[in-house]
């Protein structure tokens, strides 16, 4: 069909007319317009996918409070980690809840700052348990010492 002189292949819908033999050719398409006021796409806000780093350090600080505090309780001694990090789990699980409360849109981990500050009340207890048991033990050896001078 495009063997015969005269006869052109139908031009694609969607590639632009050539201009007529002589004529300048076609000005370059007008630049794109500029985006709109507000917000850039790269600063848009991420929705429910970040993780508050203080619920995560409650929730770790938490852990080693519970587990120093367990470990101390059939030796009868106190531990520092217990006695340090369960406080201090307390403390930063209430801050990091009530923050990731305040941002449901922003934070999605309020479990790891409950879970936080939870085992940080535990371990406090049992510091507390060890912290008597501990007393008790010194308190029975002089009552026993004091009985056998007499």
């Amino acid at each position: 069909m495009t063997d015969q002189p005269g006869l052109t292949p139908p031009r694609p819908p969607d590639e632009p007319a050539s201009p007529p033999w002589g004529a300048a050719p076609l000005p370059p398409p007008p630049p794109p317009p500029p985006p709109a006021y507000g917000v850039p796409a790269q600063y848009q806000q991420v929705t429910g996918q970040q993780t508050h780093q203080g619920a995560l350090w409650s929730m770790i600080l938490g852990i080693v409070g519970l587990v120093s505090a367990i470990l101390s309780l059939p030796t009868g001694g106190l531990t520092a980690p217990g006695m340090v990090c369960s406080p201090v789990a307390v403390g930063v699980g209430l801050w990091a809840s009530k923050a990731v409360r305040n941002r449901p849109d922003l934070y999605n981990n309020r479990g790891q700052a409950i879970a936080g500050w939870i085992m940080g009340l535990i371990g406090i207890l049992l510091a507390v348990l060890a912290l008597l048991l501990v007393l008790a033990f010194f308190g029975l050896l002089i009552w026993l010492f004091a009985g056998a001078e007499q």
